[in-house]
């Protein structure tokens, strides 16, 4: 009886599996140092993902330019897709950080951000300042590819379909969504579920 229950166990265990997984990516090919978007007032970029499972957002990793001195900082935000135009970014910030500095930027929630399974959302990354400054900007993925972005500013979006260079950028999210038994795993389960009820009648 022990020994059966103890393979019931085994069984159901893996159910219970969670942990990270990576909502959207576009860094892993990396990025080119030597070419970006260009973030000036009144310009905004946001760029969009599809979260492709429930989960709490973990970190975002974007990298940013800076001088050499390191001088910039950005403002970065997280929206959920207008409902009345998934195309642009709608209603208020989700979360944001303030005083990003240049490079490669790792982003952590201060609390937890929900993300839906199948909703869209967009990354929008700022400037705090109104000055004109060409070098200021969000690092483009290596692999030239053009796709759907946003650009505006909170209420005033505008988008961008297939006309500019993707910015790159890696999100990750943490879930506790069980995983899905596989068929035999299930068989497993039931059988020494009944095993152990067949041995406890036998008694």
């Amino acid at each position: 009886m022990r020994l059966a229950s103890l393979f019931a166990l085994a069984a159901v265990a893996p159910l219970a599996s969670a942990g990270p997984v990576v909502l959207f990516d576009n860094l892993s090919p990396g990025y080119a140092p030597d070419r970006w978007q260009a973030l000036d007032p009144p310009a905004q970029l946001a760029l969009p993902f599809v979260a492709s499972v429930a989960s709490s957002l973990s970190s975002i990793e974007l990298p940013l330019t800076q001088d050499g001195r390191g001088g910039f900082t950005y403002i970065v935000r997280l929206y959920a897709a207008d409902p009345s135009d998934p195309r642009v970014p709608g209603g208020s910030a989700l979360c944001e950080w303030f005083g990003v500095p240049g490079g490669l930027a790792t982003l952590t929630p201060s609390g937890e951000v929900a993300l839906s399974a199948g909703s869209r959302y967009f990354v929008a990354v700022d400037t705090p300042d109104t000055r004109f400054v060409l070098e200021r900007g969000w690092h483009v993925q290596l692999e030239e590819y053009r796709g759907p972005m946003a650009y505006g500013w909170p209420g005033n979006w505008t988008a961008l379909d297939g006309t500019a260079w993707w910015p790159a950028m890696r999100v990750v999210g943490e879930t506790s969504v069980p995983a899905v038994p596989e068929p035999a795993t299930s068989f497993l389960c039931a059988a020494a579920l009944a095993g152990a009820a067949v041995r406890r009648r036998l008694r």
